[in-house]
């Protein structure tokens, strides 16, 4: 069985949440070993915030309403496993009338802040997940941004995807990048179009009418219908229209709920006996829109949500005005997309095969690969680099593991082993894993080491604080194992572990 891992989480550009979501469906798995322990998001909307605060209550301080250039590095450093984002896509928007800036716009001040913050701070994030439109795949801000990621020891994998292509009657392509502090996509080349996922039902094609809110009310109904002022106008016969058996959808935006236009998403046709029909199979009438008064309406934020994979239990707290909800759910994310993706990022990181990770580099550390049992037990626990001292890490997860042995703590990691013994000083043998114990002279605490591979170039060393019952774990690296027990009088070889001929073993304390 695998330690339960926290995943500590940093959301930029958050909105209303949908990342924070989308990493809840993804680790609540079967047998899964991830948990979400701590969750800081920032941005600047006021709306956006009080929608994020009402649907994780039980969050202390769930978001932050500041801008990402306004971040320092003490604010990120260490601080998470995982960064989020979604930044603002206005200068790589290709629709009509935008001025597609990309670098040059002032919207892309956040993302160089979180280029300048990533390339600072010490303690960086494992696991990093973007989102945007199309656009950006093709912009100068992606070449900055892989040109960071290539700096920093991360490899990463592209997606350009839609809903629609998971079975969802919603186009809404967007462009994603997973990203790993690894090698692990080092051999990726170009942007994938389709998400591979064993869970087919996902795949089955779904339909408009299963996403309709039945508990809708006559006067809701009403306050969503399209005026007739709009159907009279000559442009009103270029609106996207839909039925409740379409299996597709325009790309709902921020503007959906004050433009009417197929730019900004597709309106529902209810009422009348056309509604059974596919639109996109038996096209309407559109020389007349009259005809068609108090039977086209807009979708209900609820509708859209749940089109954008948001939990039945979202809901927007009062002060938030219909126009406000349509806006916060337009600049949001898809919820089961991301949901897909984040499960390859974090799920399958945790359950595959892996060669090596690639670890240090910073705080005076050496960059080095790690392998086998060193890689299974620094991926079931958290590890902070000793600054200046490298190879050699201690463990963040106290809870877990102070009051575990270091035996123990490597069966939790998954790492199990027959006969494991201890040796103290030396005396009893063991097979597979050894544990050797020592007493040292002028130390209070009991030392004990653990070799994790066959030549005995990594392990685990371990400080036991007898007067609390508690064990410190370090884990150590090839630069750091051997260095480390030379320099308190331990040899290390490739078949034993031992006490230097110029130390003389302290007598164990008395029970």
């Amino acid at each position: 069985m695998h330690g339960c891992y926290g995943i500590r989480m940093i959301e930029f550009f958050s909105g209303i949440g949908g990342m924070r979501h989308a990493v809840d469906n993804s680790i609540k798995q079967p047998n899964s070993s991830l948990s979400l322990a701590s969750c800081q998001a920032y941005d600047i909307s006021v709306h956006a915030n009080n929608a994020y605060k009402h649907n994780f209550p039980d969050d202390p301080s769930p978001v932050c309403t500041k801008l990402v250039e306004q971040l320092k590095p003490t604010d990120l450093d260490g601080k998470a496993d995982l960064w989020t984002m979604s930044p603002p896509c206005q200068p790589f928007t290709t629709t009509m009338g935008s001025k597609s800036l990309d670098s040059e716009d002032k919207r892309c001040n956040g993302l160089k802040a979180i280029i300048s913050l990533l390339n600072t701070i010490q303690e960086k994030p494992k696991h990093i997940l973007l989102e945007n439109v199309k656009g950006f795949a093709t912009s100068q801000m992606i070449q900055d941004w892989h040109s960071c990621l290539q700096e920093n020891g991360y490899s990463y994998k592209q997606y350009l995807v839609s809903p629609i292509q998971i079975g969802i009657p919603n186009h809404r392509q967007r462009y994603y990048i997973l990203c790993e502090r690894s090698d692990r996509w080092k051999d990726a080349t170009g942007i994938e179009e389709n998400i591979v996922s064993n869970e087919q039902n996902l795949f089955q094609q779904k339909v408009v009418g299963d996403y309709l809110d039945p508990e809708l009310t006559d006067e809701d109904l009403n306050n969503f219908m399209v005026p007739d002022s709009i159907l009279q106008k000559n442009w009103a016969r270029q609106v996207g229209i839909v039925a409740k058996k379409d299996t597709a959808t325009h790309c709902f935006t921020a503007g959906y709920g004050r433009i009417f236009h197929r730019a900004t998403g597709s309106l529902l046709l209810t009422r009348t006996s056309e509604q059974d029909h596919p639109v996109a199979e038996s096209p309407i009438d559109r020389s007349d829109m009259m005809k068609y008064s108090g039977q086209l309406r807009r979708f209900a934020p609820r509708e859209l949500l749940a089109l954008f994979g948001f939990p039945a239990t979202f809901e927007f707290p009062q002060g938030v005005n219909l126009e406000q909800q349509y806006k916060l759910i337009g600049n949001s994310i898809n919820v089961t997309v991301v949901t897909l993706l984040m499960k390859e990022l974090l799920l399958s990181d945790r359950t595959r095969s892996r060669k090596s990770l690639l670890v240090g580099g910073t705080k005076g550390h050496v960059s080095e690969e790690i392998h086998g049992n060193l890689l299974q037990v620094y991926q079931a626990y958290r590890w902070k680099m000793i600054p200046n001292c490298t190879g050699r890490y201690t463990c963040q997860d106290h809870s877990k593991v102070s009051s575990l042995s270091a035996i123990e703590m490597l069966r939790k990691a998954g790492i199990e082993s027959k006969g494991i013994g201890s040796i103290e000083n030396g005396n009893t043998a063991a097979d597979d894993l050894k544990e050797y114990c020592f007493w040292l002279p002028g130390r209070a605490d009991k030392v004990c080491v653990i070799p994790l591979d066959a030549e005995n170039r990594t392990g685990i060393i371990t400080f036991v604080k007898e007067d609390r019952n508690a064990f410190v774990h370090t884990l150590n690296t090839p630069s750091g194992f051997r260095r480390k027990l030379d320099c308190i009088g331990i040899i290390v070889t490739e078949t034993d572990v031992y006490l230097s001929d110029s130390i003389v073993p302290e007598t164990p304390p008395a029970p």
